[in-house]
């Protein structure tokens, strides 16, 4: 069944997607093709600023998408029939975490590609971006393998933070005013989250080998998130499961 419900959430949500990914890839490859000169200079940074923005804009629409994902079709009228299913809280749940993170991951391998091509026809002022990233795990694998275990930790803290947040709000609340109610109750658990990781790292000053320093402070958010993580997906399978009532 947790297969059907991937599928189901998949197909539900690609379409949203491809159109701001294809237009990105299209503009990256324009830039090349327009033979870069002091004649398309201007073309150029047209084309340059315009996939900077849709970059933006994409980041924005991936993180409206996880709202829809998480809370629409979850609490609200599509959550009726979904609940009716004969499937478990664990298969939902998974289904939803694993659908957007796959979504998180392509947005940031989309954007990667394209300023790698888009940088790519500046031929002795800029190298590719994929380069910099390529040579940079080439020179510091360690710090490379930290590096994505951290954006793994944190597109899966993303997930968690809003899978609760819809949770606990219809578990408390049962007014009109749930946009606001969950804006506040979204600020209130970043400041008491920042606040508790505060707390546990210690400051680090960069001043020594930033390398090995960068790495400390990578290893700790991971621990610290990771840990903040596991317990948000823990609370929130508890709601959904026993004390959820959905609307």
């Amino acid at each position: 069944m947790l297969r059907k419900l991937i599928k189901h959430e998949f197909f539900a949500s690609y379409r949203r997607y491809l159109p701001f990914y294809v237009t990105l890839l299209i503009l990256a490859l324009l830039n090349p093709l327009t033979n870069y000169s002091d004649d398309t200079f201007y073309l150029n940074a047209i084309l340059l600023s315009g996939a900077v923005i849709i970059v933006s804009v994409m980041t924005l629409f991936t993180i409206y998408n996880m709202i829809i994902s998480l809370g629409k079709r979850v609490y609200g009228k599509p959550g009726y029939l979904l609940f009716t299913l004969p499937v478990t809280t664990t298969d939902i749940m998974l289904s939803k975490i694993i659908v957007n993170f796959f979504w998180i991951i392509c947005t940031v391998i989309v954007s990667i590609i394209t300023f790698s091509v888009t940088f790519y026809f500046f031929d002795g002022s800029f190298s590719s971006v994929f380069q910099m990233i390529t040579l940079f795990f080439i020179e510091n694998p360690m710090e490379g393998f930290v590096s994505i275990l951290s954006l793994i930790i944190y597109a899966l803290y993303s997930i968690a933070t809003l899978m609760f947040l819809f949770s606990f709000l219809n578990l408390i609340y049962k007014g009109e005013r749930k946009i606001l109610m969950g804006i506040l109750i979204y600020f209130g658990m970043s400041i008491v989250i920042d606040t508790v990781y505060q707390i546990l790292v210690p400051h680090q000053e960069l001043t020594t080998d930033l390398l090995s320093s960068t790495t400390y402070i990578d290893w700790t958010f991971i621990g610290v998130y990771g840990c903040i993580t596991l317990v948000l997906y823990i609370s929130t399978y508890y709601m959904m499961d026993r004390s959820l009532e959905l609307q």
